[in-house]
């Protein structure tokens, strides 16, 4: 039996962390006045990309696979035809094609990742790595830990000096991280790591559940103010987060949670298209064009999973 179709509850999971992937884009909860219940929201959907990376790392490290070329080769063929298609029809409905706009696309498509698929740009970067270090060099759990730990901190260290252009060599540090993306490597390494780690070794429910608290009170506390998969807590509570959830026990039709799983690939992957549409219509964030992009964004994503099931659109 296939091993991820034992892990009902990561496909629901993913599901869900779909639509926070999707609420980042379209900027809504900043305009939540009450501020506890938008850092609770900040905290919940900014663990979703880190929770991404964890399940691919966690999956691939536990499964006995030895296609790795042709899984990646997939991912490369997915990568590029939705980073086309997001850039073509973005580019008409936003009426944007140009030789800069070509160059740029061909520039983040290769050193950066393109808009929001640099997840599987960064999951193609530093997975195959992480792979071989794990099966040919038979490294210790623990070193996955130490990898994840030493690329967070690299990560917050590059990302303080680009940034503080008065220190010496920061704009070169700055102008390096704008030609290919340290960053995003960085954060691909931290998350993808972290996933290898909890494949490996049994984490004790006392650290998991003190990892959690500690992640929640810095997210309330605003104790890091740097936004994103970056901040302090993001890797705490991920870490946290997966390990829970792929302890959890979900009965049901196999048919419905593997209905879940395609469906947050095809939510990921075409959101920033339907973003890009209703900004059209409604130019600002709000609760209206929030809920507009989910709702187009499901059915989109329905109707292909729907017409693919018959046979049709295979190629998408």
């Amino acid at each position: 039996m296939d091993v991820i179709k034992q892990y009902n509850s990561v496909d629901l999971f993913k599901f869900i962390m779909a639509f926070c992937v999707v609420t980042i884009h379209t900027n809504v909860i900043g305009i939540i006045d009450n501020i506890l219940i938008r850092r609770v929201a900040f905290m919940i959907v900014h663990c979703a990309v880190p929770f991404f990376f964890i399940v691919s790392s966690y999956f691939l490290s536990i499964k006995d696979f030895s296609n790795w070329g042709g899984y990646f080769e997939k991912l490369i063929k997915l990568y590029v035809k939705w980073s086309l298609i997001h850039f073509i029809v973005s580019g008409i409905i936003n009426e944007n094609f140009s030789l800069n706009s070509l160059l740029d696309f061909a520039h983040q498509l290769v050193f950066i990742g393109y808009a929001h698929l640099w997840y599987i740009w960064g999951v193609l970067i530093v997975l195959p790595i992480l792979l071989q270090l794990l099966r040919k060099k038979k490294l210790k759990a623990s070193c996955f830990l130490i990898i994840s730990l030493s690329s967070y901190i690299l990560l917050r260290l590059v990302l303080f000096y680009g940034y503080h252009f008065s220190l010496p060599y920061s704009k070169f540090v700055y102008a390096a991280m704008m030609i290919v993306s340290i960053k995003n490597i960085l954060i691909a390494m931290t998350y993808l790591s972290m996933g290898i780690f909890i494949a490996n070794y049994n984490i004790n429910p006392l650290l998991r559940n003190s990892c959690i608290l500690v992640g929640v009170l810095i997210a309330l506390l605003n104790i890091d103010k740097s936004g994103n998969e970056i901040s302090l807590y993001a890797p705490l509570i991920s870490f946290c987060l997966f390990s829970v959830v792929k302890e959890i026990q979900m009965s049901g039709s196999k048919n419905i949670f593997r209905w879940f799983r395609i469906m947050s690939s095809y939510i990921y992957f075409i959101h920033g298209i339907v973003i890009c549409f209703v900004a059209k219509i409604l130019t600002t964030p709000s609760i209206e064009s929030w809920f507009s992009v989910v709702i187009i964004t499901f059915i989109i994503s329905s109707l292909i999973v729907y017409i693919k099931s018959k046979g049709v659109l295979n190629w998408i």
